[in-house]
């Protein structure tokens, strides 16, 4: 397994909180698997299933994995950078030499521009791509797996970059609409139904 994709995902009941303004929990259960249905269809596109790794510790979410395909993994522990270290066990142990961390929010990203992200993977160590505000971190490829610690959660795009100089390595910054959208508040929600999703 040169290459793999790693997807974490939260229990879909868990998902979407800020959202509780404009949709019920059933609707934001909902659209959290909807969301993730089309992540995991994109990357299941790009690469083959069985590269394609998700982890949660949702047996729904684990279910709808292994039906696509895709390789289930239990998360052990709370904490999103906590299960990305298990998946990256998992997949080091079955020989990727790269590994690509792909949020399960977004909405509008497509095949074409996962594959640009792609053959950009190929020839680099760590290529990220932030979301729209350059704060956080929607893809992040390391080659090898586990090149710097994890550091997810707000700010996490500036602390990958430093992480990466300080390991000595050039972060590759890499930036489509589709990669830099994700949806964490009610405007978010908006502008991408403003722009046509539904």
């Amino acid at each position: 397994m040169p290459a793999a994709i790693l997807i974490p995902v939260s229990p879909f009941e868990e998902g979407k909180s800020r959202l509780a303004p404009v949709l019920s929990d059933g609707q934001r259960a909902a659209l959290s698997q909807r969301f993730f249905r089309h992540v995991l269809d994109v990357a299941i596109g790009c690469v083959p299933a069985e590269h394609c790794l998700v982890i949660s510790r949702s047996t729904a979410v684990l279910g709808l994995a292994s039906r696509a395909g895709a390789q289930s993994i239990l998360e052990r522990q709370r904490g999103l950078n906590e299960a990305l270290v298990q998946g990256t066990a998992v997949a080091r142990t079955q020989g990727a030499t790269g590994l690509l961390v792909l949020s399960g929010d977004l909405p509008l990203l497509d095949k074409e521009e996962l594959d640009a992200m792609l053959a950009l993977c190929a020839n680099a160590p760590a290529v990220i791509a932030p979301d729209a505000g350059d704060t956080g971190t929607n893809a992040l490829w390391l080659s090898p797996p586990g090149l710097i610690p994890y550091a997810f959660g707000e700010g996490s795009f500036a602390r990958h970059c430093a992480a990466l100089e300080a390991a000595g390595e050039q972060a590759t910054v890499f930036r489509r609409r589709g990669l830099m959208c994700d949806v964490d508040s009610p405007e978010d929600l908006e502008q991408i139904r403003s722009d046509g999703w539904e």
